[in-house]
């Protein structure tokens, strides 16, 4: 069987695209590691299994393996028993799946588009110009990242395999199930940027429509008045975390439900104002710097002066 897709480059001339299109489609490639952007083309990488039975051929974004390949270095990915997955183990295993579904996903999505027997009215170009591009495009606050996804450990199992495997670290496991339903969203997705990127002049108007900002108003110019930070503590940032655990908030970082890795460190970094790096050292208790006995004694003086028991 016949699992291969076509490349979405071929024939494509991407410098001839309207700007706005191009724009959208290359935000794909842009990621952020320690707040540095970094840009890698959008579904540039080919993964091809060549099988007896089947030929399996996709693509994804350059980078989307890298948190795996990570999590698989650190002996943190497992699968449905909670066994370390190798490399290899996510390539014939995983990865397939997710082929299976990319060709699934990218088929069935050209089969929906032309299907007219659900529809009451005859659809035109625009219509499903339209459709296309709510395929691709979601207004959200937040950016989602197409990286081959993983899980965090269900809460009521954490316990169990930080002890199988002595270890204080986040634990992800994979299923196949998953893989081949990402593959399958990933697929008519990539079926709907080939449709618009491939025939550019029937989706300009609608990104311009959709995505075009208005002129934002002037706005008054208010003076924020200084803080006055007269008697509060000038505490290292080890110092600042301390306080951040006595209050237990660390907890409730640990507990975020999410499968974007990082997500914890950057909610850490956007609440205590500071890197990433620094983030994720302190929340997995791999800081350079230990926290003293001295530096514990200044928080828990202040805490004592203030009145406030923790």
């Amino acid at each position: 069987m016949n699992l291969e897709v076509p490349n979405l480059y071929e024939n494509l001339n991407i410098n001839t695209l309207p700007k706005i299109i191009k724009e959208e489609f290359y935000k794909l490639g842009h990621w952020m590691y320690s707040f540095e952007d970094v840009f890698f083309k959008p579904y540039f990488r080919v993964y091809e299994f060549n099988l007896d039975d089947e030929k399996i051929k996709f693509y994804a974004h350059e980078n989307a393996e890298n948190d795996i390949y990570n999590h698989i270095k650190n002996k943190q990915l497992l699968n449905e028993n909670y066994d370390t997955i190798t490399i290899n183990d996510f390539h014939q295993e995983y990865l397939k799946e997710y082929g299976k579904g990319f060709y699934k996903g990218y088929i069935n999505y050209s089969n929906e588009l032309k299907n007219k027997g659900n529809q009451i009215f005859e659809p035109d170009n625009k219509q499903i110009a339209h459709k296309v591009f709510s395929k691709v495009i979601k207004e959200r606050w937040y950016k989602i990242i197409e990286i081959f996804p993983f899980t965090f450990i269900p809460m009521q199992d954490k316990e169990q395999v930080k002890k199988k495997y002595n270890s204080n670290l986040d634990f992800y496991y994979l299923t196949k199930k998953k893989y081949k339903e990402a593959g399958f969203k990933s697929g008519e997705k990539y079926k709907a940027w080939e449709l618009i990127l491939h025939n550019p002049t029937l989706f300009e108007d609608i990104f311009i429509e959709q995505l075009s900002k208005p002129e934002p108003k002037e706005e008054p110019f208010t003076k924020t008045p200084d803080l006055n930070l007269k008697n509060i503590p000038k505490f290292n940032l080890q110092q600042r975390f301390y306080l951040f655990q006595k209050l237990n908030f660390d907890n409730g970082i640990h507990q975020i439900e999410t499968e974007l890795q990082k997500s914890k460190h950057k909610v850490l970094a956007l609440i205590m104002g500071i890197s990433l790096d620094n983030a994720k050292h302190l929340l997995n208790g791999t800081y350079k710097n230990e926290l003293t006995t001295e530096q514990k004694e200044e928080v828990e003086e202040y805490l004592l002066l203030q009145k406030v028991k923790l």
